[in-house]
């Protein structure tokens, strides 16, 4: 059961079909057939003009994607700090580890460095946070331009992690809670969900003085905005 927190501020508000576009936006064809594509369709997909689309035809439409790399899965270490009920790791006959420094910094050197051309997610069976160096891996990513995600259990998500995070720009944290209540959660993940739950709101009340900060740097007018 994921919770998630975005960390950063939502800086326009979409319009049309979320896209900028308003419905029945008109795509030209020159004379030699080619198609000229409106900015604002350009910008709400993020594309730029040497990045390749792909079309394709579905009966009567024509549908636009791009073919440009925009997410990139990271798996930064195999281990993890709880031993669920639910876990497919407890079938692994394998050995565990975690990613090593100079892998993760060849993967960084082969990414686009165009900002925000790609997201860097941390998930998968690991625990990302049990990584030694994960602080670390952030702070490459976003000095590079990375947009990064991250899913966790939370449990080792305590306030100066969640500080770090919040100072290094992730832009969402995803926490996974199975059970609503501390029985259920005990059930699967053995351990206690009070921890869990103060860890999330160290990470929002973090997010939500960043926010502060850098609204009376600005001398706006704030409005508060629920996580």
């Amino acid at each position: 059961m994921p919770s998630t927190i975005g960390l950063r501020e939502q800086t326009a508000e979409a319009s049309g079909d979320g896209l900028g576009l308003e419905a029945g936006t008109c795509i030209s064809r020159d004379a030699e057939g080619n198609l000229t594509l409106p900015a604002a369709l350009l910008a709400g997909l993020g594309l730029a003009p040497a990045d390749e689309i792909i079309l394709e035809r579905i009966g009567h439409r024509l549908v636009l994607a791009s073919d440009t790399l925009r997410r990139v899965y990271v798996e930064a270490t195999s281990l993890c700090n709880l031993s669920c009920a639910s876990c497919i790791r407890n079938a692994w006959t394998e050995p565990m580890g975690h990613m090593p420094m100079g892998r993760y910094r060849r993967l960084l050197a082969g990414l686009p460095r165009r900002p925000g051309a790609v997201t860097l997610a941390f998930e998968g069976f690991g625990e990302p946070l049990a990584h030694p160096e994960f602080l670390e891996m952030v702070r490459l990513a976003r000095a590079q331009e990375l947009q990064v995600e991250l899913i966790t259990n939370g449990t080792l998500m305590e306030s100066a992690v969640a500080q770090s995070l919040v100072e290094l720009g992730v832009a969402q944290v995803a926490v996974s809670v199975d059970g609503s209540d501390e029985e259920s959660y005990a059930s699967v993940r053995e351990t206690a969900l009070a921890p869990v739950l103060a860890h999330i709101a160290a990470l929002r009340d973090a997010r939500r003085r960043a926010s502060c900060s850098a609204l009376n740097r600005l001398q706006v007018p704030f409005f508060a905005k629920g996580l």
